[in-house]
């Protein structure tokens, strides 16, 4: 038995929920399976389920077997503190998490074997999309309109963890501070980071002398403790803990796994920091052309001016600030554009990518190889979210370019 072919079948819902019972007999509904996690900590995130009339929320780990939960020394890790739920093939081993036994269902009775072996044969031969053999045919227009409402749809949900309440006058200023703090974080730590602003606001920073600022933020962070920080910063994070009553975030949240040193947590709040010390954080720029505009954000993120830092280890690179361009500065513009019901700044949003380079990785290289012609970011955010929200899904129905091919 594979793992990946149980978080296959987890992800899709490919199993007899309601024949299904947990190890100790109990009854259990399945009400979310979780977000799908490929970075480090369980395997899906934010599921739910009700076990004996009680709704749980939390993440959901896989395994072959129950006894894998220790041999992986999860009982080590924090991260796993909050797993509602253990899913596993073969369950040899009760499993104590919080001094409860973690609630635990079995799938070695209710596979499909047949259906397995057929994973494994296909496994290596699933197409990407399955639009690919007739897409030569089809009208670019159909792409195009696809790319539109995705690119949409991606900006739409960029901004979506915001928790604005409209009976409050909006500070614009944090807001930004809040698409920064994410944007630093790329995918990996982009939950701490916002965490970390959500904690930290940009009222107390601006109230404090440029040199306390780094204090503020690896202290907040959690991560001043195991940096190599000098006596006097770790001095002055406790001076500001007090004044501020603030506290610590917990180390285990922040991630490293599948990152190069230099996207390291400790590099990028330093970053994050340099950046704080220089940006007053006024929206102004949000008016300016789409070319002025983009030069501003650049003028933002360079701190290469910086030296008392051994700067060279913590400047940013191009490709660098561009993804923070991408996943911070477009984001927020199209979000003020929403909430200030103004669709020339949601069009200077998207103008802002078609001036940028496409970004390069695994999903964009995919599109290339059945000849999709990639020009900026615009169609490189667009393909990724119709490869993620559509191909990868196999909605080809819900797609303008697979309805075309399948009426024709």
């Amino acid at each position: 038995m594979k793992e990946e072919y149980l978080h296959f079948i987890w992800k899709h819902k490919r199993l007899p929920f309601h024949l299904m019972r947990l190890t100790n007999g109990e009854e259990f509904q399945l009400k979310k399976t979780g977000k799908y996690n490929l970075e480090s900590g369980p395997d899906f995130f934010d599921g739910e389920v009700i076990i004996d009339s009680v709704c749980w929320r939390g993440n959901i780990e896989i395994h072959i077997k129950s006894s894998d939960w220790n041999l992986h020394k999860h009982q080590f890790d924090k991260a796993y503190d909050n797993v509602i739920l253990h899913v596993v093939y073969e369950h040899d081993k009760d499993i104590i998490v919080n001094d409860r036994v973690l609630p635990t269902i079995e799938l070695k009775g209710v596979l499909h074997q047949e259906h397995y072996q057929n994973y494994l044969k296909k496994a290596t031969t699933f197409s990407d999309f399955l639009c690919s053999t007739f897409f030569s045919e089809i009208d670019v227009i159909y792409l195009e309109s696809m790319k539109e409402k995705a690119l949409i749809n991606r900006l739409n949900k960029k901004i979506n963890f915001l928790e604005i309440n409209s009976d409050n006058e909006v500070d614009f200023g944090q807001v930004l501070y809040q698409f920064l703090g994410r944007s630093f974080g790329m995918k990996v730590n982009s939950i701490p980071f916002q965490e970390l602003t959500n904690t930290l606001s940009l009222k107390i920073i601006k109230r404090e002398r440029k040199e306390f600022i780094s204090s503020l933020i690896l202290g907040t962070s959690g991560l001043l403790s195991v940096s190599n920080c000098d006596e006097n910063q770790k001095n002055n994070w406790v001076f500001l803990k007090e004044k501020h009553s603030l506290s610590s975030m917990p180390t285990y949240i922040w991630k490293k796994k599948g990152l190069r040193p230099s996207g390291f947590p400790l590099i990028r709040l330093t970053q994050f920091s340099k950046i704080l010390e220089n940006f007053d954080f006024n929206t102004v720029f949000t008016y300016y052309d789409t070319p002025k505009m983009l030069s501003y954000f650049y003028v933002i993120l360079d701190i290469s001016s910086e030296n008392e830092l051994n700067i060279n280890n913590f400047k940013m690179t191009k490709a660098t600030k561009e993804m923070i361009i991408l996943n911070c500065f477009v984001p927020f513009v199209w979000w003020f554009g929403t909430y200030k019901n103004d669709e020339i700044m949601k069009e200077k949003a998207i103008d802002v990518l078609h001036l940028l380079k496409p970004e390069s990785n695994s999903i964009i290289t995919k599109w290339n190889k059945i000849g999709v012609n990639i020009k900026n970011a615009y169609d490189s955010q667009a393909l990724l979210e119709i490869y993620n929200e559509f191909c990868s899904q196999k909605k080809c129905l819900s797609c303008t370019v697979g309805n075309k091919i399948i009426k024709g």
